[in-house]
């Protein structure tokens, strides 16, 4: 239990020193004074002088992303998975802007993720929305523009079609459905094959500079690049987004957030405007016997579960699988990564099978 609060006060600290400490509601765009920002990615950086852009990043909801883990519980118990909303978002800006997007395609990249809750999809278990095509943050995304201030910098710079993104106005370089390509899918899974150990910084860079989008598609340059990324695509669904490990510790999760709110330890303000860090501390600061049973299961979760089967199990979880099958141009066609490498449409095929479902027992 000490240790338990040993890194619930370290991750508080981290996002002290490094991001949002506090929520609160904003009825009116920000001050700005700056006419350009340079913005540092680990793919390289991008100056903006756009005014729109300017106070975006100037805002409170985008500071808060610096707070908001983009892998939710699992960086609390993992801290190597460290990695923000806020980078995730400047990493899809800056594909969507190096690849020739509209400036209003690029603010919404911006914005696709300012909606995520504290644990980000830790929601989706909460409301009941993980295996559907779109999550929570999606549902709720026009209101949080409202309630933070942002639907007004959108609406004062003519962009106010954003806040209908997903409801009928959709941005196709930024996102599509599955197995295709799209920045956000890009970014995440080349930093997801960065945090596992599986590629280099410059070898991330390397993807990106294979990587083309003309006419409507996203494409590599070669095969050897395309399957590097889909490989690493395949493996974090299976590894990471699809496993037991996540299964349970999203459940957990979302079970000491239910907890919470019904004994008035959180709001569903925290939930929203707050961020991982807050919400944790205040459930860890509690006497609930039951709030404090399901931290420790959470942070002891190596030894808290083990494989069932269909006719013995306390958990049913039916994984999402996120493989992508790239296309890639040869002599000036573009052809799925499947149908020119066998092996990679193999092991796509296996491993596709192994995310179907988790049956697991709670020890």
């Amino acid at each position: 239990m000490f240790n338990q609060r040993l890194r619930i006060v370290a991750l508080s600290i981290f996002f002290l020193l490094t991001g949002y400490s506090t929520y609160h509601f904003v009825s009116a765009p920000f001050c700005v004074t700056q006419k350009s920002q340079t913005i540092q990615t680990i793919y390289g950086s991008v100056t903006v002088t756009e005014p729109v852009i300017l106070e975006l990043l100037a805002s409170p909801a985008m500071e808060r992303l610096k707070s908001i883990n983009q892998y939710g519980i699992v960086a609390v118990v993992k801290p190597e998975q460290m990695y923000t909303r806020y980078v995730h978002s400047l990493g899809v800006f800056y594909m969507l802007r190096t690849f020739g997007a509209s400036l209003e395609e690029q603010v919404a990249g911006l914005l696709h993720d300012i909606s995520h809750t504290a644990f980000s999809h830790v929601a989706d278990f909460v409301h009941g929305t993980h295996l559907q095509k779109y999550s929570y943050q999606d549902e709720i995304f026009e209101w949080y523009l409202k309630e933070t201030g942002l639907l007004a910098i959108l609406q004062k710079h003519g962009l106010e079609r954003i806040a209908q993104y997903g409801k009928g106005v959709e941005y196709p370089i930024l996102k599509c459905d599955l197995p295709g390509l799209c920045a956000d899918r890009i970014e995440y899974n080349i930093y997801g094959g960065y945090l596992e150990g599986w590629i280099t910084q410059e070898q991330m860079r390397e993807l990106v500079a294979h990587l083309h989008y003309q006419d409507g598609q996203w494409f590599f340059d070669d095969v050897a690049s395309a399957k590097k990324y889909a490989k690493i695509s395949v493996d974090l669904s299976v590894q990471n987004w699809s496993s037991a490990e996540n299964a349970y510790l999203s459940t957990r999760a979302a079970q000491l957030l239910k907890q919470g709110f019904d004994k008035g330890i959180i709001t569903k303000d925290d939930f929203h405007f707050s961020h991982d860090a807050a919400v944790l501390k205040k459930l860890a600061d509690c006497k609930d016997a039951e709030i404090q049973d399901l931290i420790h299961k959470i942070y002891n979760y190596k030894t808290a579960y083990k494989a069932g089967t269909s006719a013995q199990h306390d958990l049913y979880f039916k994984g999402k699988f996120r493989g992508i099958d790239p296309l890639v141009k040869v002599d000036g066609q573009l052809i799925a990564l499947s149908q020119l490498d066998s092996s990679y449409k193999e092991y796509m095929v296996a491993q596709h099978a192994a995310c179907k479902e988790q049956f697991i027992v709670y020890t």
